[in-house]
């Protein structure tokens, strides 16, 4: 018979091959052999994949490579001058939406500094772009770890909740921003959205359009041939482009999350986030 610490640890295991194979990162013929592994887990030690470990292993096993340094190496200004490059290079990428790319930039920044709350929260970001909601909220409970005063990782977490359309978890958390920082507008708008949201998904009062249904209107064909008619006048265009642009640029987790309740309207692509160049910086691209 194992002990229930064992069994808690294959439990682990068990949990970690579930959300595994839910990843879009493997073929079909990896998804099924993970599949396999986690049935096999189950019926050998039984346990069920499909209870919530009290630990997540994948996040113990990062911190471990972080903070376990067996070759003694500190890290020295060099390697830092080399993780603020490969930052500048994820940043670049993102605003080119090579998100992928951007993963790959702050991953090997984090490896050369991993004890830089920025990198991960970056990561986030660029993680939440590829809808990887689940890892983005992950990387970002890393960067307060390293920094539990780092108000833009819990709004960026904010925005990884609302977009699984855990609304309560987002107001929790663009709370705990707003403590940290009560001056920043955009956190107060999110989480006057995340709460209208929350109040319409539970059918407890208006949205925050009030009582207007989003989905029937951008679905109205008068409502759609109104705006073909209007984007099709050229100066019309460089209007919306230019104030699109300004917004972008003074409220971009605002926009995204706007955006996000527009697509849930129209059932598109969950929206978008911005990479960091400075946590103590306005929320913007670098």
């Amino acid at each position: 018979m194992i002990t229930d610490t064992k069994r808690q640890f294959y439990q682990c295991i068990a949990a970690f091959l579930r959300d595994e194979c839910s990843s879009t990162d493997y073929p079909n013929d990896t998804i099924e052999s993970l599949e396999v592994a986690k049935q096999c887990i189950e019926s050998a030690f039984d346990v069920s994949g499909s209870e919530e470990p009290r630990t997540d292993l994948f996040i113990l096993f990062e911190k471990f490579i972080s903070t376990s340094n067996p070759s003694g190496h500190q890290v020295t200004p060099e390697d830092k001058i080399k993780a603020e490059n490969l930052k500048t290079q994820g940043n670049s990428f993102m605003a080119l939406e090579k998100f992928e790319e951007a993963i790959d930039c702050y991953s090997q920044a984090i490896a050369l500094d991993p004890n830089n709350a920025i990198y991960y929260c970056n990561r986030a970001a660029a993680k939440s772009r590829l809808n990887k909601d689940d890892d983005c909220i992950k990387d970002c409970e890393k960067a307060l770890e390293i920094d539990p005063s780092y108000s833009k990782a819990y709004g960026r977490m904010g925005l990884a909740y609302c977009n699984m359309v855990k609304y309560e978890k987002a107001i929790e958390v663009y709370k705990k921003a707003i403590s940290l920082d009560p001056n920043n507008l955009n956190f107060k708008q999110s989480l006057a959205l995340a709460e209208a949201n929350l109040r319409q998904s539970s059918n407890a009062a208006p949205n925050s359009f009030g009582n207007l249904d989003l989905g029937a209107l951008l679905s109205n064909p008068v409502m759609q041939n109104m705006a073909q008619r209007l984007m099709s006048d050229p100066q019309m265009q460089s209007t919306g482009q230019q104030f699109a642009q300004q917004m972008r640029q003074t409220n971009p987790d605002l926009v995204d999350t706007l955006r996000q309740q527009m697509q849930n309207a129209t059932n598109q692509q969950p929206p978008s986030s911005n990479a960091d160049n400075d946590k103590n910086a306005a929320h913007k691209e670098s």
